[in-house]
């Protein structure tokens, strides 16, 4: 049964451009995310960590453990679509062989990772914890130098293109996840929605299907907002640590 899976998945994904197949992977992601959460037995399952969703006895720990192996899977696969992409820029000297091989094994060790953290779940023994822990980190790590080194690796786009894409995309992230921490189902509702929307419309139009206009300021005010309270907590935890104020 799981090998005529496997062969049916790979057949599938063998007919997808590659950027569905992304598209696909976080709409995945992102759906187990909030179907384990919102299945949860425990509403304020948030204040600890994502772990405790695999933890559980309930539905939730099924969709979580299985959930994220299948991302990290896709993950995988895409990642072979997106080095044939970058194939194309090796062929015009744009970009080195090295260059490529490290965004290649980077985005391969984070999927791989991001499935460990399903597969071996939190809770089932001191070396069951550590390695879901590592993975977790590791993931987290993996992929936050490779957002910081792509402009070294791939230099033909401007620096303005990676301050922007980043500064767009975590203020439409604070944005989406106080919509839905505020208003709960029909927000997370919408922002399937725009994730299952891929690339039908250009991305405005499919953040503001989400209830997010960046041709405002609002988001980018609710973020700068969220930083500074963020800060403020990270100084009260320093200052209650060293015994100050």
């Amino acid at each position: 049964a799981v090998g005529t899976l496997a062969y049916f998945l790979v057949a599938w994904v063998s007919r997808m451009r590659g950027s569905n197949l992304i598209y696909i992977a976080i709409f995945y992601l992102f759906a187990t995310l909030l179907v384990a959460g919102a299945t949860n037995e425990n509403p304020a399952w948030y204040e600890g960590s994502f772990s405790y969703l695999g933890m559980t006895e309930s539905s939730s720990k099924v969709i979580f453990n299985l959930g994220l192996p299948f991302t990290g899977l896709l993950i995988v696969i895409w990642t072979l679509y997106f080095t044939d992409y970058l194939g194309v820029l090796q062929a015009e000297g744009l970009i080195t062989e090295r260059s490529m091989n490290i965004i290649r094994w980077a985005l391969i060790l984070a999927g791989i990772l991001l499935s460990m953290v399903g597969i071996v779940r939190f809770g089932i023994g001191l070396v069951g914890n550590i390695i879901h822990d590592l993975s977790a980190t590791g993931m987290g790590v993996m992929l936050g130098v490779l957002m910081l080194l792509m402009p070294r690796y791939i230099r033909q786009f401007p620096r303005e293109f990676y301050v922007y894409s980043y500064a767009t995309g975590l203020t439409s992230g604070i944005a989406i996840a106080d919509r839905v921490k505020n208003l709960g189902q029909p927000a997370a509702e919408a922002f399937l929605a725009m994730l299952a929307g891929g690339a039908s419309a250009p991305p405005l139009e499919l953040l503001a299907g989400a209830g997010v206009d960046l041709t405002k300021p609002d988001a980018l005010d609710a973020a700068m907002k969220t930083f500074e309270a963020t800060l403020d907590q990270v100084e009260k935890l320093i200052g209650e640590h060293s015994g100050g104020p």
